[in-house]
């Protein structure tokens, strides 16, 4: 599966990375939701499934969610966050296909949320 995880923290994303690399995923990680966008826009870069820290500078995680949707329709998310998230934190019509992971995680976590967010044999990009 391919998966971009967005964190503004290097050591959420290199861990994100090893734990999804050792699940054999293709993983790329971007440290904001406009590196994001600018990376998308190249077509070679697709994608199954996004994480995204909700607290990222600049352009929110729940607004970067909007715009990859823009992109990539239905796209199947995660929002993570080291705050108490809440789904009146993500506009209502991106609630499908968004799901929640709360940092600190643990690697089973991070694979059990990932595992529910995309079932075996399904792709969106």
């Amino acid at each position: 599966m391919r998966i971009l995880v967005i964190d503004d923290e290097e050591i959420i994303r290199n861990l994100a990375m090893q734990i999804l690399g050792r699940e054999g995923h293709e993983a790329h990680a971007l440290e904001s939701g406009q590196q994001a966008l600018d990376w998308l826009q190249e077509p070679r870069n697709r994608l199954d499934l996004v994480i995204i820290d909700l607290t990222l500078e600049g352009l929110s995680g729940a607004d970067t969610l909007v715009e990859i949707r823009k992109i990539i329709p239905g796209c199947p998310a995660i929002i993570s966050s080291g705050n108490l998230v809440s789904e009146k934190d993500i506009p209502e019509e991106q609630m499908p296909n968004t799901h929640f992971l709360q940092k600190p995680y643990r690697a089973a976590s991070l694979v059990g949320k990932v595992m529910e967010a995309v079932p075996t044999g399904s792709t969106a990009g």
